[in-house]
């Protein structure tokens, strides 16, 4: 019986982790696309897009990690 108790926690702990992991996930899509969408915007003034650059950058760091280095410079035409 302890071993199910057990196993029931695991498997609903790691559950928890899936949807912060994914909730991670779903917020670098939404931040890139708003930065891509301020450079489409702004071609000739893409210091405007900081913020934006920015938020990307967070939502980076939090899905990989504080010591992962993010390169989130978008090519032009992208």
């Amino acid at each position: 019986m302890k071993k199910y108790l057990i196993l029931s926690l695991v498997v609903f702990l790691s559950g928890c982790g899936i949807k912060s992991s994914m909730d991670a996930r779903n917020n670098i899509i939404e931040s890139e696309n708003q930065y891509k969408d301020c450079l489409k915007q702004n071609p000739d003034d893409i210091h405007k897009c900081d913020g934006y650059k920015k938020a990307f950058e967070a939502d980076m760091q939090v899905y990989w990690g504080p010591t992962t280095a993010v390169d989130v410079n978008v090519k032009k035409g992208e």
